[in-house]
């Protein structure tokens, strides 16, 4: 459509310079006709030349000709459960996904779609796909996530809407084999049922249930790309941590840093985002990930660490007075032992959070060998397990006899095991969307 108005904006140029070429030739020549005639041409040019010069009057409720939405409005918003997905049909077949039904909604000004389908090369693959659109628009599209159920029983149905909530809703989904699944959007996880089940009960909240982990590469190519994004996710996390503790010290000495040009920025030295970019461009042109982790699901993993991260920011950075201001949570640090706990508790959780990753990556490849692997030996338990070693850190960090405490209240020892939790959750939470290609799942 943009592609039309640009092209009618030419015509009416072209149009408006022939005209008025037209106009000025006719202006140098002498009379061009008969007497009789030229008393016509005469009159119809003066009259027009006083259209010119006192227009019609312009009724401003008038929409403009240029303003296309107001001439052509957007349909209203359905919302709920919807039967049947009108989108372009190519479009659809570049995701490699076959839709069955839909849910539409908004959520904090975003209209959010959450496709239930199938892969469509694996058509028992079961499949989510979730497309964000900030602006409502058909020339404005957001964020395109992919999904795969953890078995691979057939396409994927929304049945019923569970739960609500401002983060987003709960969705009762089936496979065509009867495996029920609860989909949390907010989190963008399966909830996995011990057993398949025709009928949905929503999950017991006394008993957390752990995420599904994704496939084990089905060979060493694919282990490769996923293992490549673990590391890149991980260092993105690092490099914006990095940033996080340069703009608070910097503002505890009354200096200001743009965050934001650290973190997504563009140009020299190149940020976060950017290094994470090019080096996700990198392993795409060798030509060795799956279709689920292509350019499209690497940058939506970006995006959602980064608003983990922001969160976090403000959980670490809890005491002050004076905010960072912006959209960034958290204050300044108000004195400098307050500012060196938080800035420990910062570098420690990164420490922590690449800890894990190697533990997801040492899984992939353990499991690809048809060995077994303890993942919560590695994560949680032992005196070798990242969480471990993060006690152990955070620990350093609390009162000496006869000392005050350099770290405020809001992050004593148990807000401190807080942030390492939420780290860990997302870790968890997102490894299905790195190890997205298979047919065996992580134990």
């Amino acid at each position: 459509m943009k592609w039309q108005h640009i092209h009618l904006a030419r015509a009416v140029v072209l149009v408006a310079v022939v005209v008025g070429t037209n106009d000025l030739l006719m202006a140098q020549l002498p009379n061009a006709f008969p007497p009789a005639k030229q008393v016509i041409e005469d009159q119809y040019n003066k009259e027009r030349n006083e259209g010119v010069a006192n227009p019609a009057p312009h009724d401003p409720n008038t929409p403009a000709k240029h303003n296309w939405t107001a001439l052509i409005p957007l349909p209203p918003l359905a919302t709920g459960i919807l039967n049947e997905y009108d989108a372009d049909p190519t479009f659809i077949r570049s995701l490699d996904f076959a839709p069955t039904n839909w849910w539409q909604g908004i959520i904090g000004g975003v209209v959010i779609e959450v496709l239930a389908g199938t892969q469509a090369s694996l058509p028992q693959q079961g499949m989510i796909v979730i497309m964000t659109n900030p602006d409502y628009s058909p020339y404005a599209p957001g964020s395109i996530e992919r999904l795969p159920t953890p078995d691979q029983t057939g396409a994927l149905t929304i049945t019923t809407v569970l739960a609500d909530s401002p983060a987003g809703p709960q969705l009762a989904v089936v496979t065509d084999g009867g495996t029920s699944y609860v989909f949390d959007v907010p989190s963008r996880t399966f909830l996995v049922h011990p057993t398949p089940t025709a009928t949905i009960t929503p999950t017991p909240t006394s008993t957390p249930q752990r995420p599904f982990q994704g496939f084990v590469p089905p060979d060493k190519k694919t282990a490769k790309c996923e293992s490549r994004v673990v590391n890149s996710i991980g260092r993105l996390a690092a490099c914006f941590r990095k940033c996080h503790i340069k703009r608070a010290d910097l503002a505890a000495r009354g200096k200001l840093f743009d965050e934001e040009r650290c973190e997504i920025g563009s140009g020299k030295p190149p940020s976060c985002r950017a290094r994470y970019d090019t080096a996700g461009a990198a392993v795409i042109a060798k030509a060795i990930c799956p279709a689920c982790l292509d350019a499209t699901a690497q940058s939506s993993l970006a995006d959602s660490l980064a608003s983990a991260l922001e969160n976090e920011e403000g959980t670490v950075y809890c005491a002050g007075s004076i905010v960072f201001g912006g959209d960034d949570p958290g204050f300044v640090p108000q004195d400098k032992n307050i500012g060196r706990c938080e800035d420990s508790v910062t570098k420690d959780v990164s420490t922590f959070a690449g800890c894990v990753g190697n533990c997801e990556v040492k899984q992939a490849d353990v499991e690809l060998k048809g060995k077994e692997f303890d993942k919560n030996a590695c994560v949680n338990v032992g005196t070798s397990a990242c969480r471990t070693k993060y006690d152990a850190a955070s620990a350093k960090l609390e009162p000496k006899p006869g000392k005050p405490a350099s770290c405020p209240a809001c992050l004593g020892m148990a807000a401190r095991g807080t942030v390492a939790d939420a780290a860990r959750e997302f870790l968890e939470q997102n490894q299905s969307r790195i190890y997205c290609f298979g047919s065996k799942p992580l134990s």
